[in-house]
């Protein structure tokens, strides 16, 4: 194969939904408790609404960076739409409904806030 196929629109766009659906189901699996220690604690946390925000924040910015993504790229022309919708649905899931996605979100936001002092 020639290099110009693994930057092309197709390969990137296959690629890229490719690590979204595996992010997904590690997400899905941790939070079940299947990817946990056998003995392992959980817990429920009830979240205020400054932490809601932040969950409101990265669902924005991860949907607006995927479909421009899906946007400008060539490949798939005429099935864009269920690209988006699946992708951004998926990302709802993640932001809102899903435990472990959110403590990682939460994780990544507290070292950003570390880095800047």
């Amino acid at each position: 194969m020639n290099f110009l196929f693994y930057i092309s629109d197709f390969f990137i766009f296959i690629f890229i939904q490719a690590l979204l659906l595996f992010c997904a189901a590690i997400s899905y699996f941790a939070d079940k408790g299947v990817l946990s220690k056998n003995g392992s604690v959980r817990a429920q946390v009830i979240r205020g609404k400054q932490s809601l925000l932040k969950f409101e924040f990265a669902w924005g910015i991860l949907s607006f960076v995927i479909v421009e993504l899906i946007n400008i790229s060539n490949a798939f022309a005429g099935y864009k739409l269920i690209f988006a919708a699946f992708d951004v649905s998926l990302l709802f899931y993640l932001c809102f409904f899903n435990g472990w996605f959110r403590n990682k979100v939460i994780y990544l936001y507290s070292i950003s806030l570390k880095s800047e002092t």
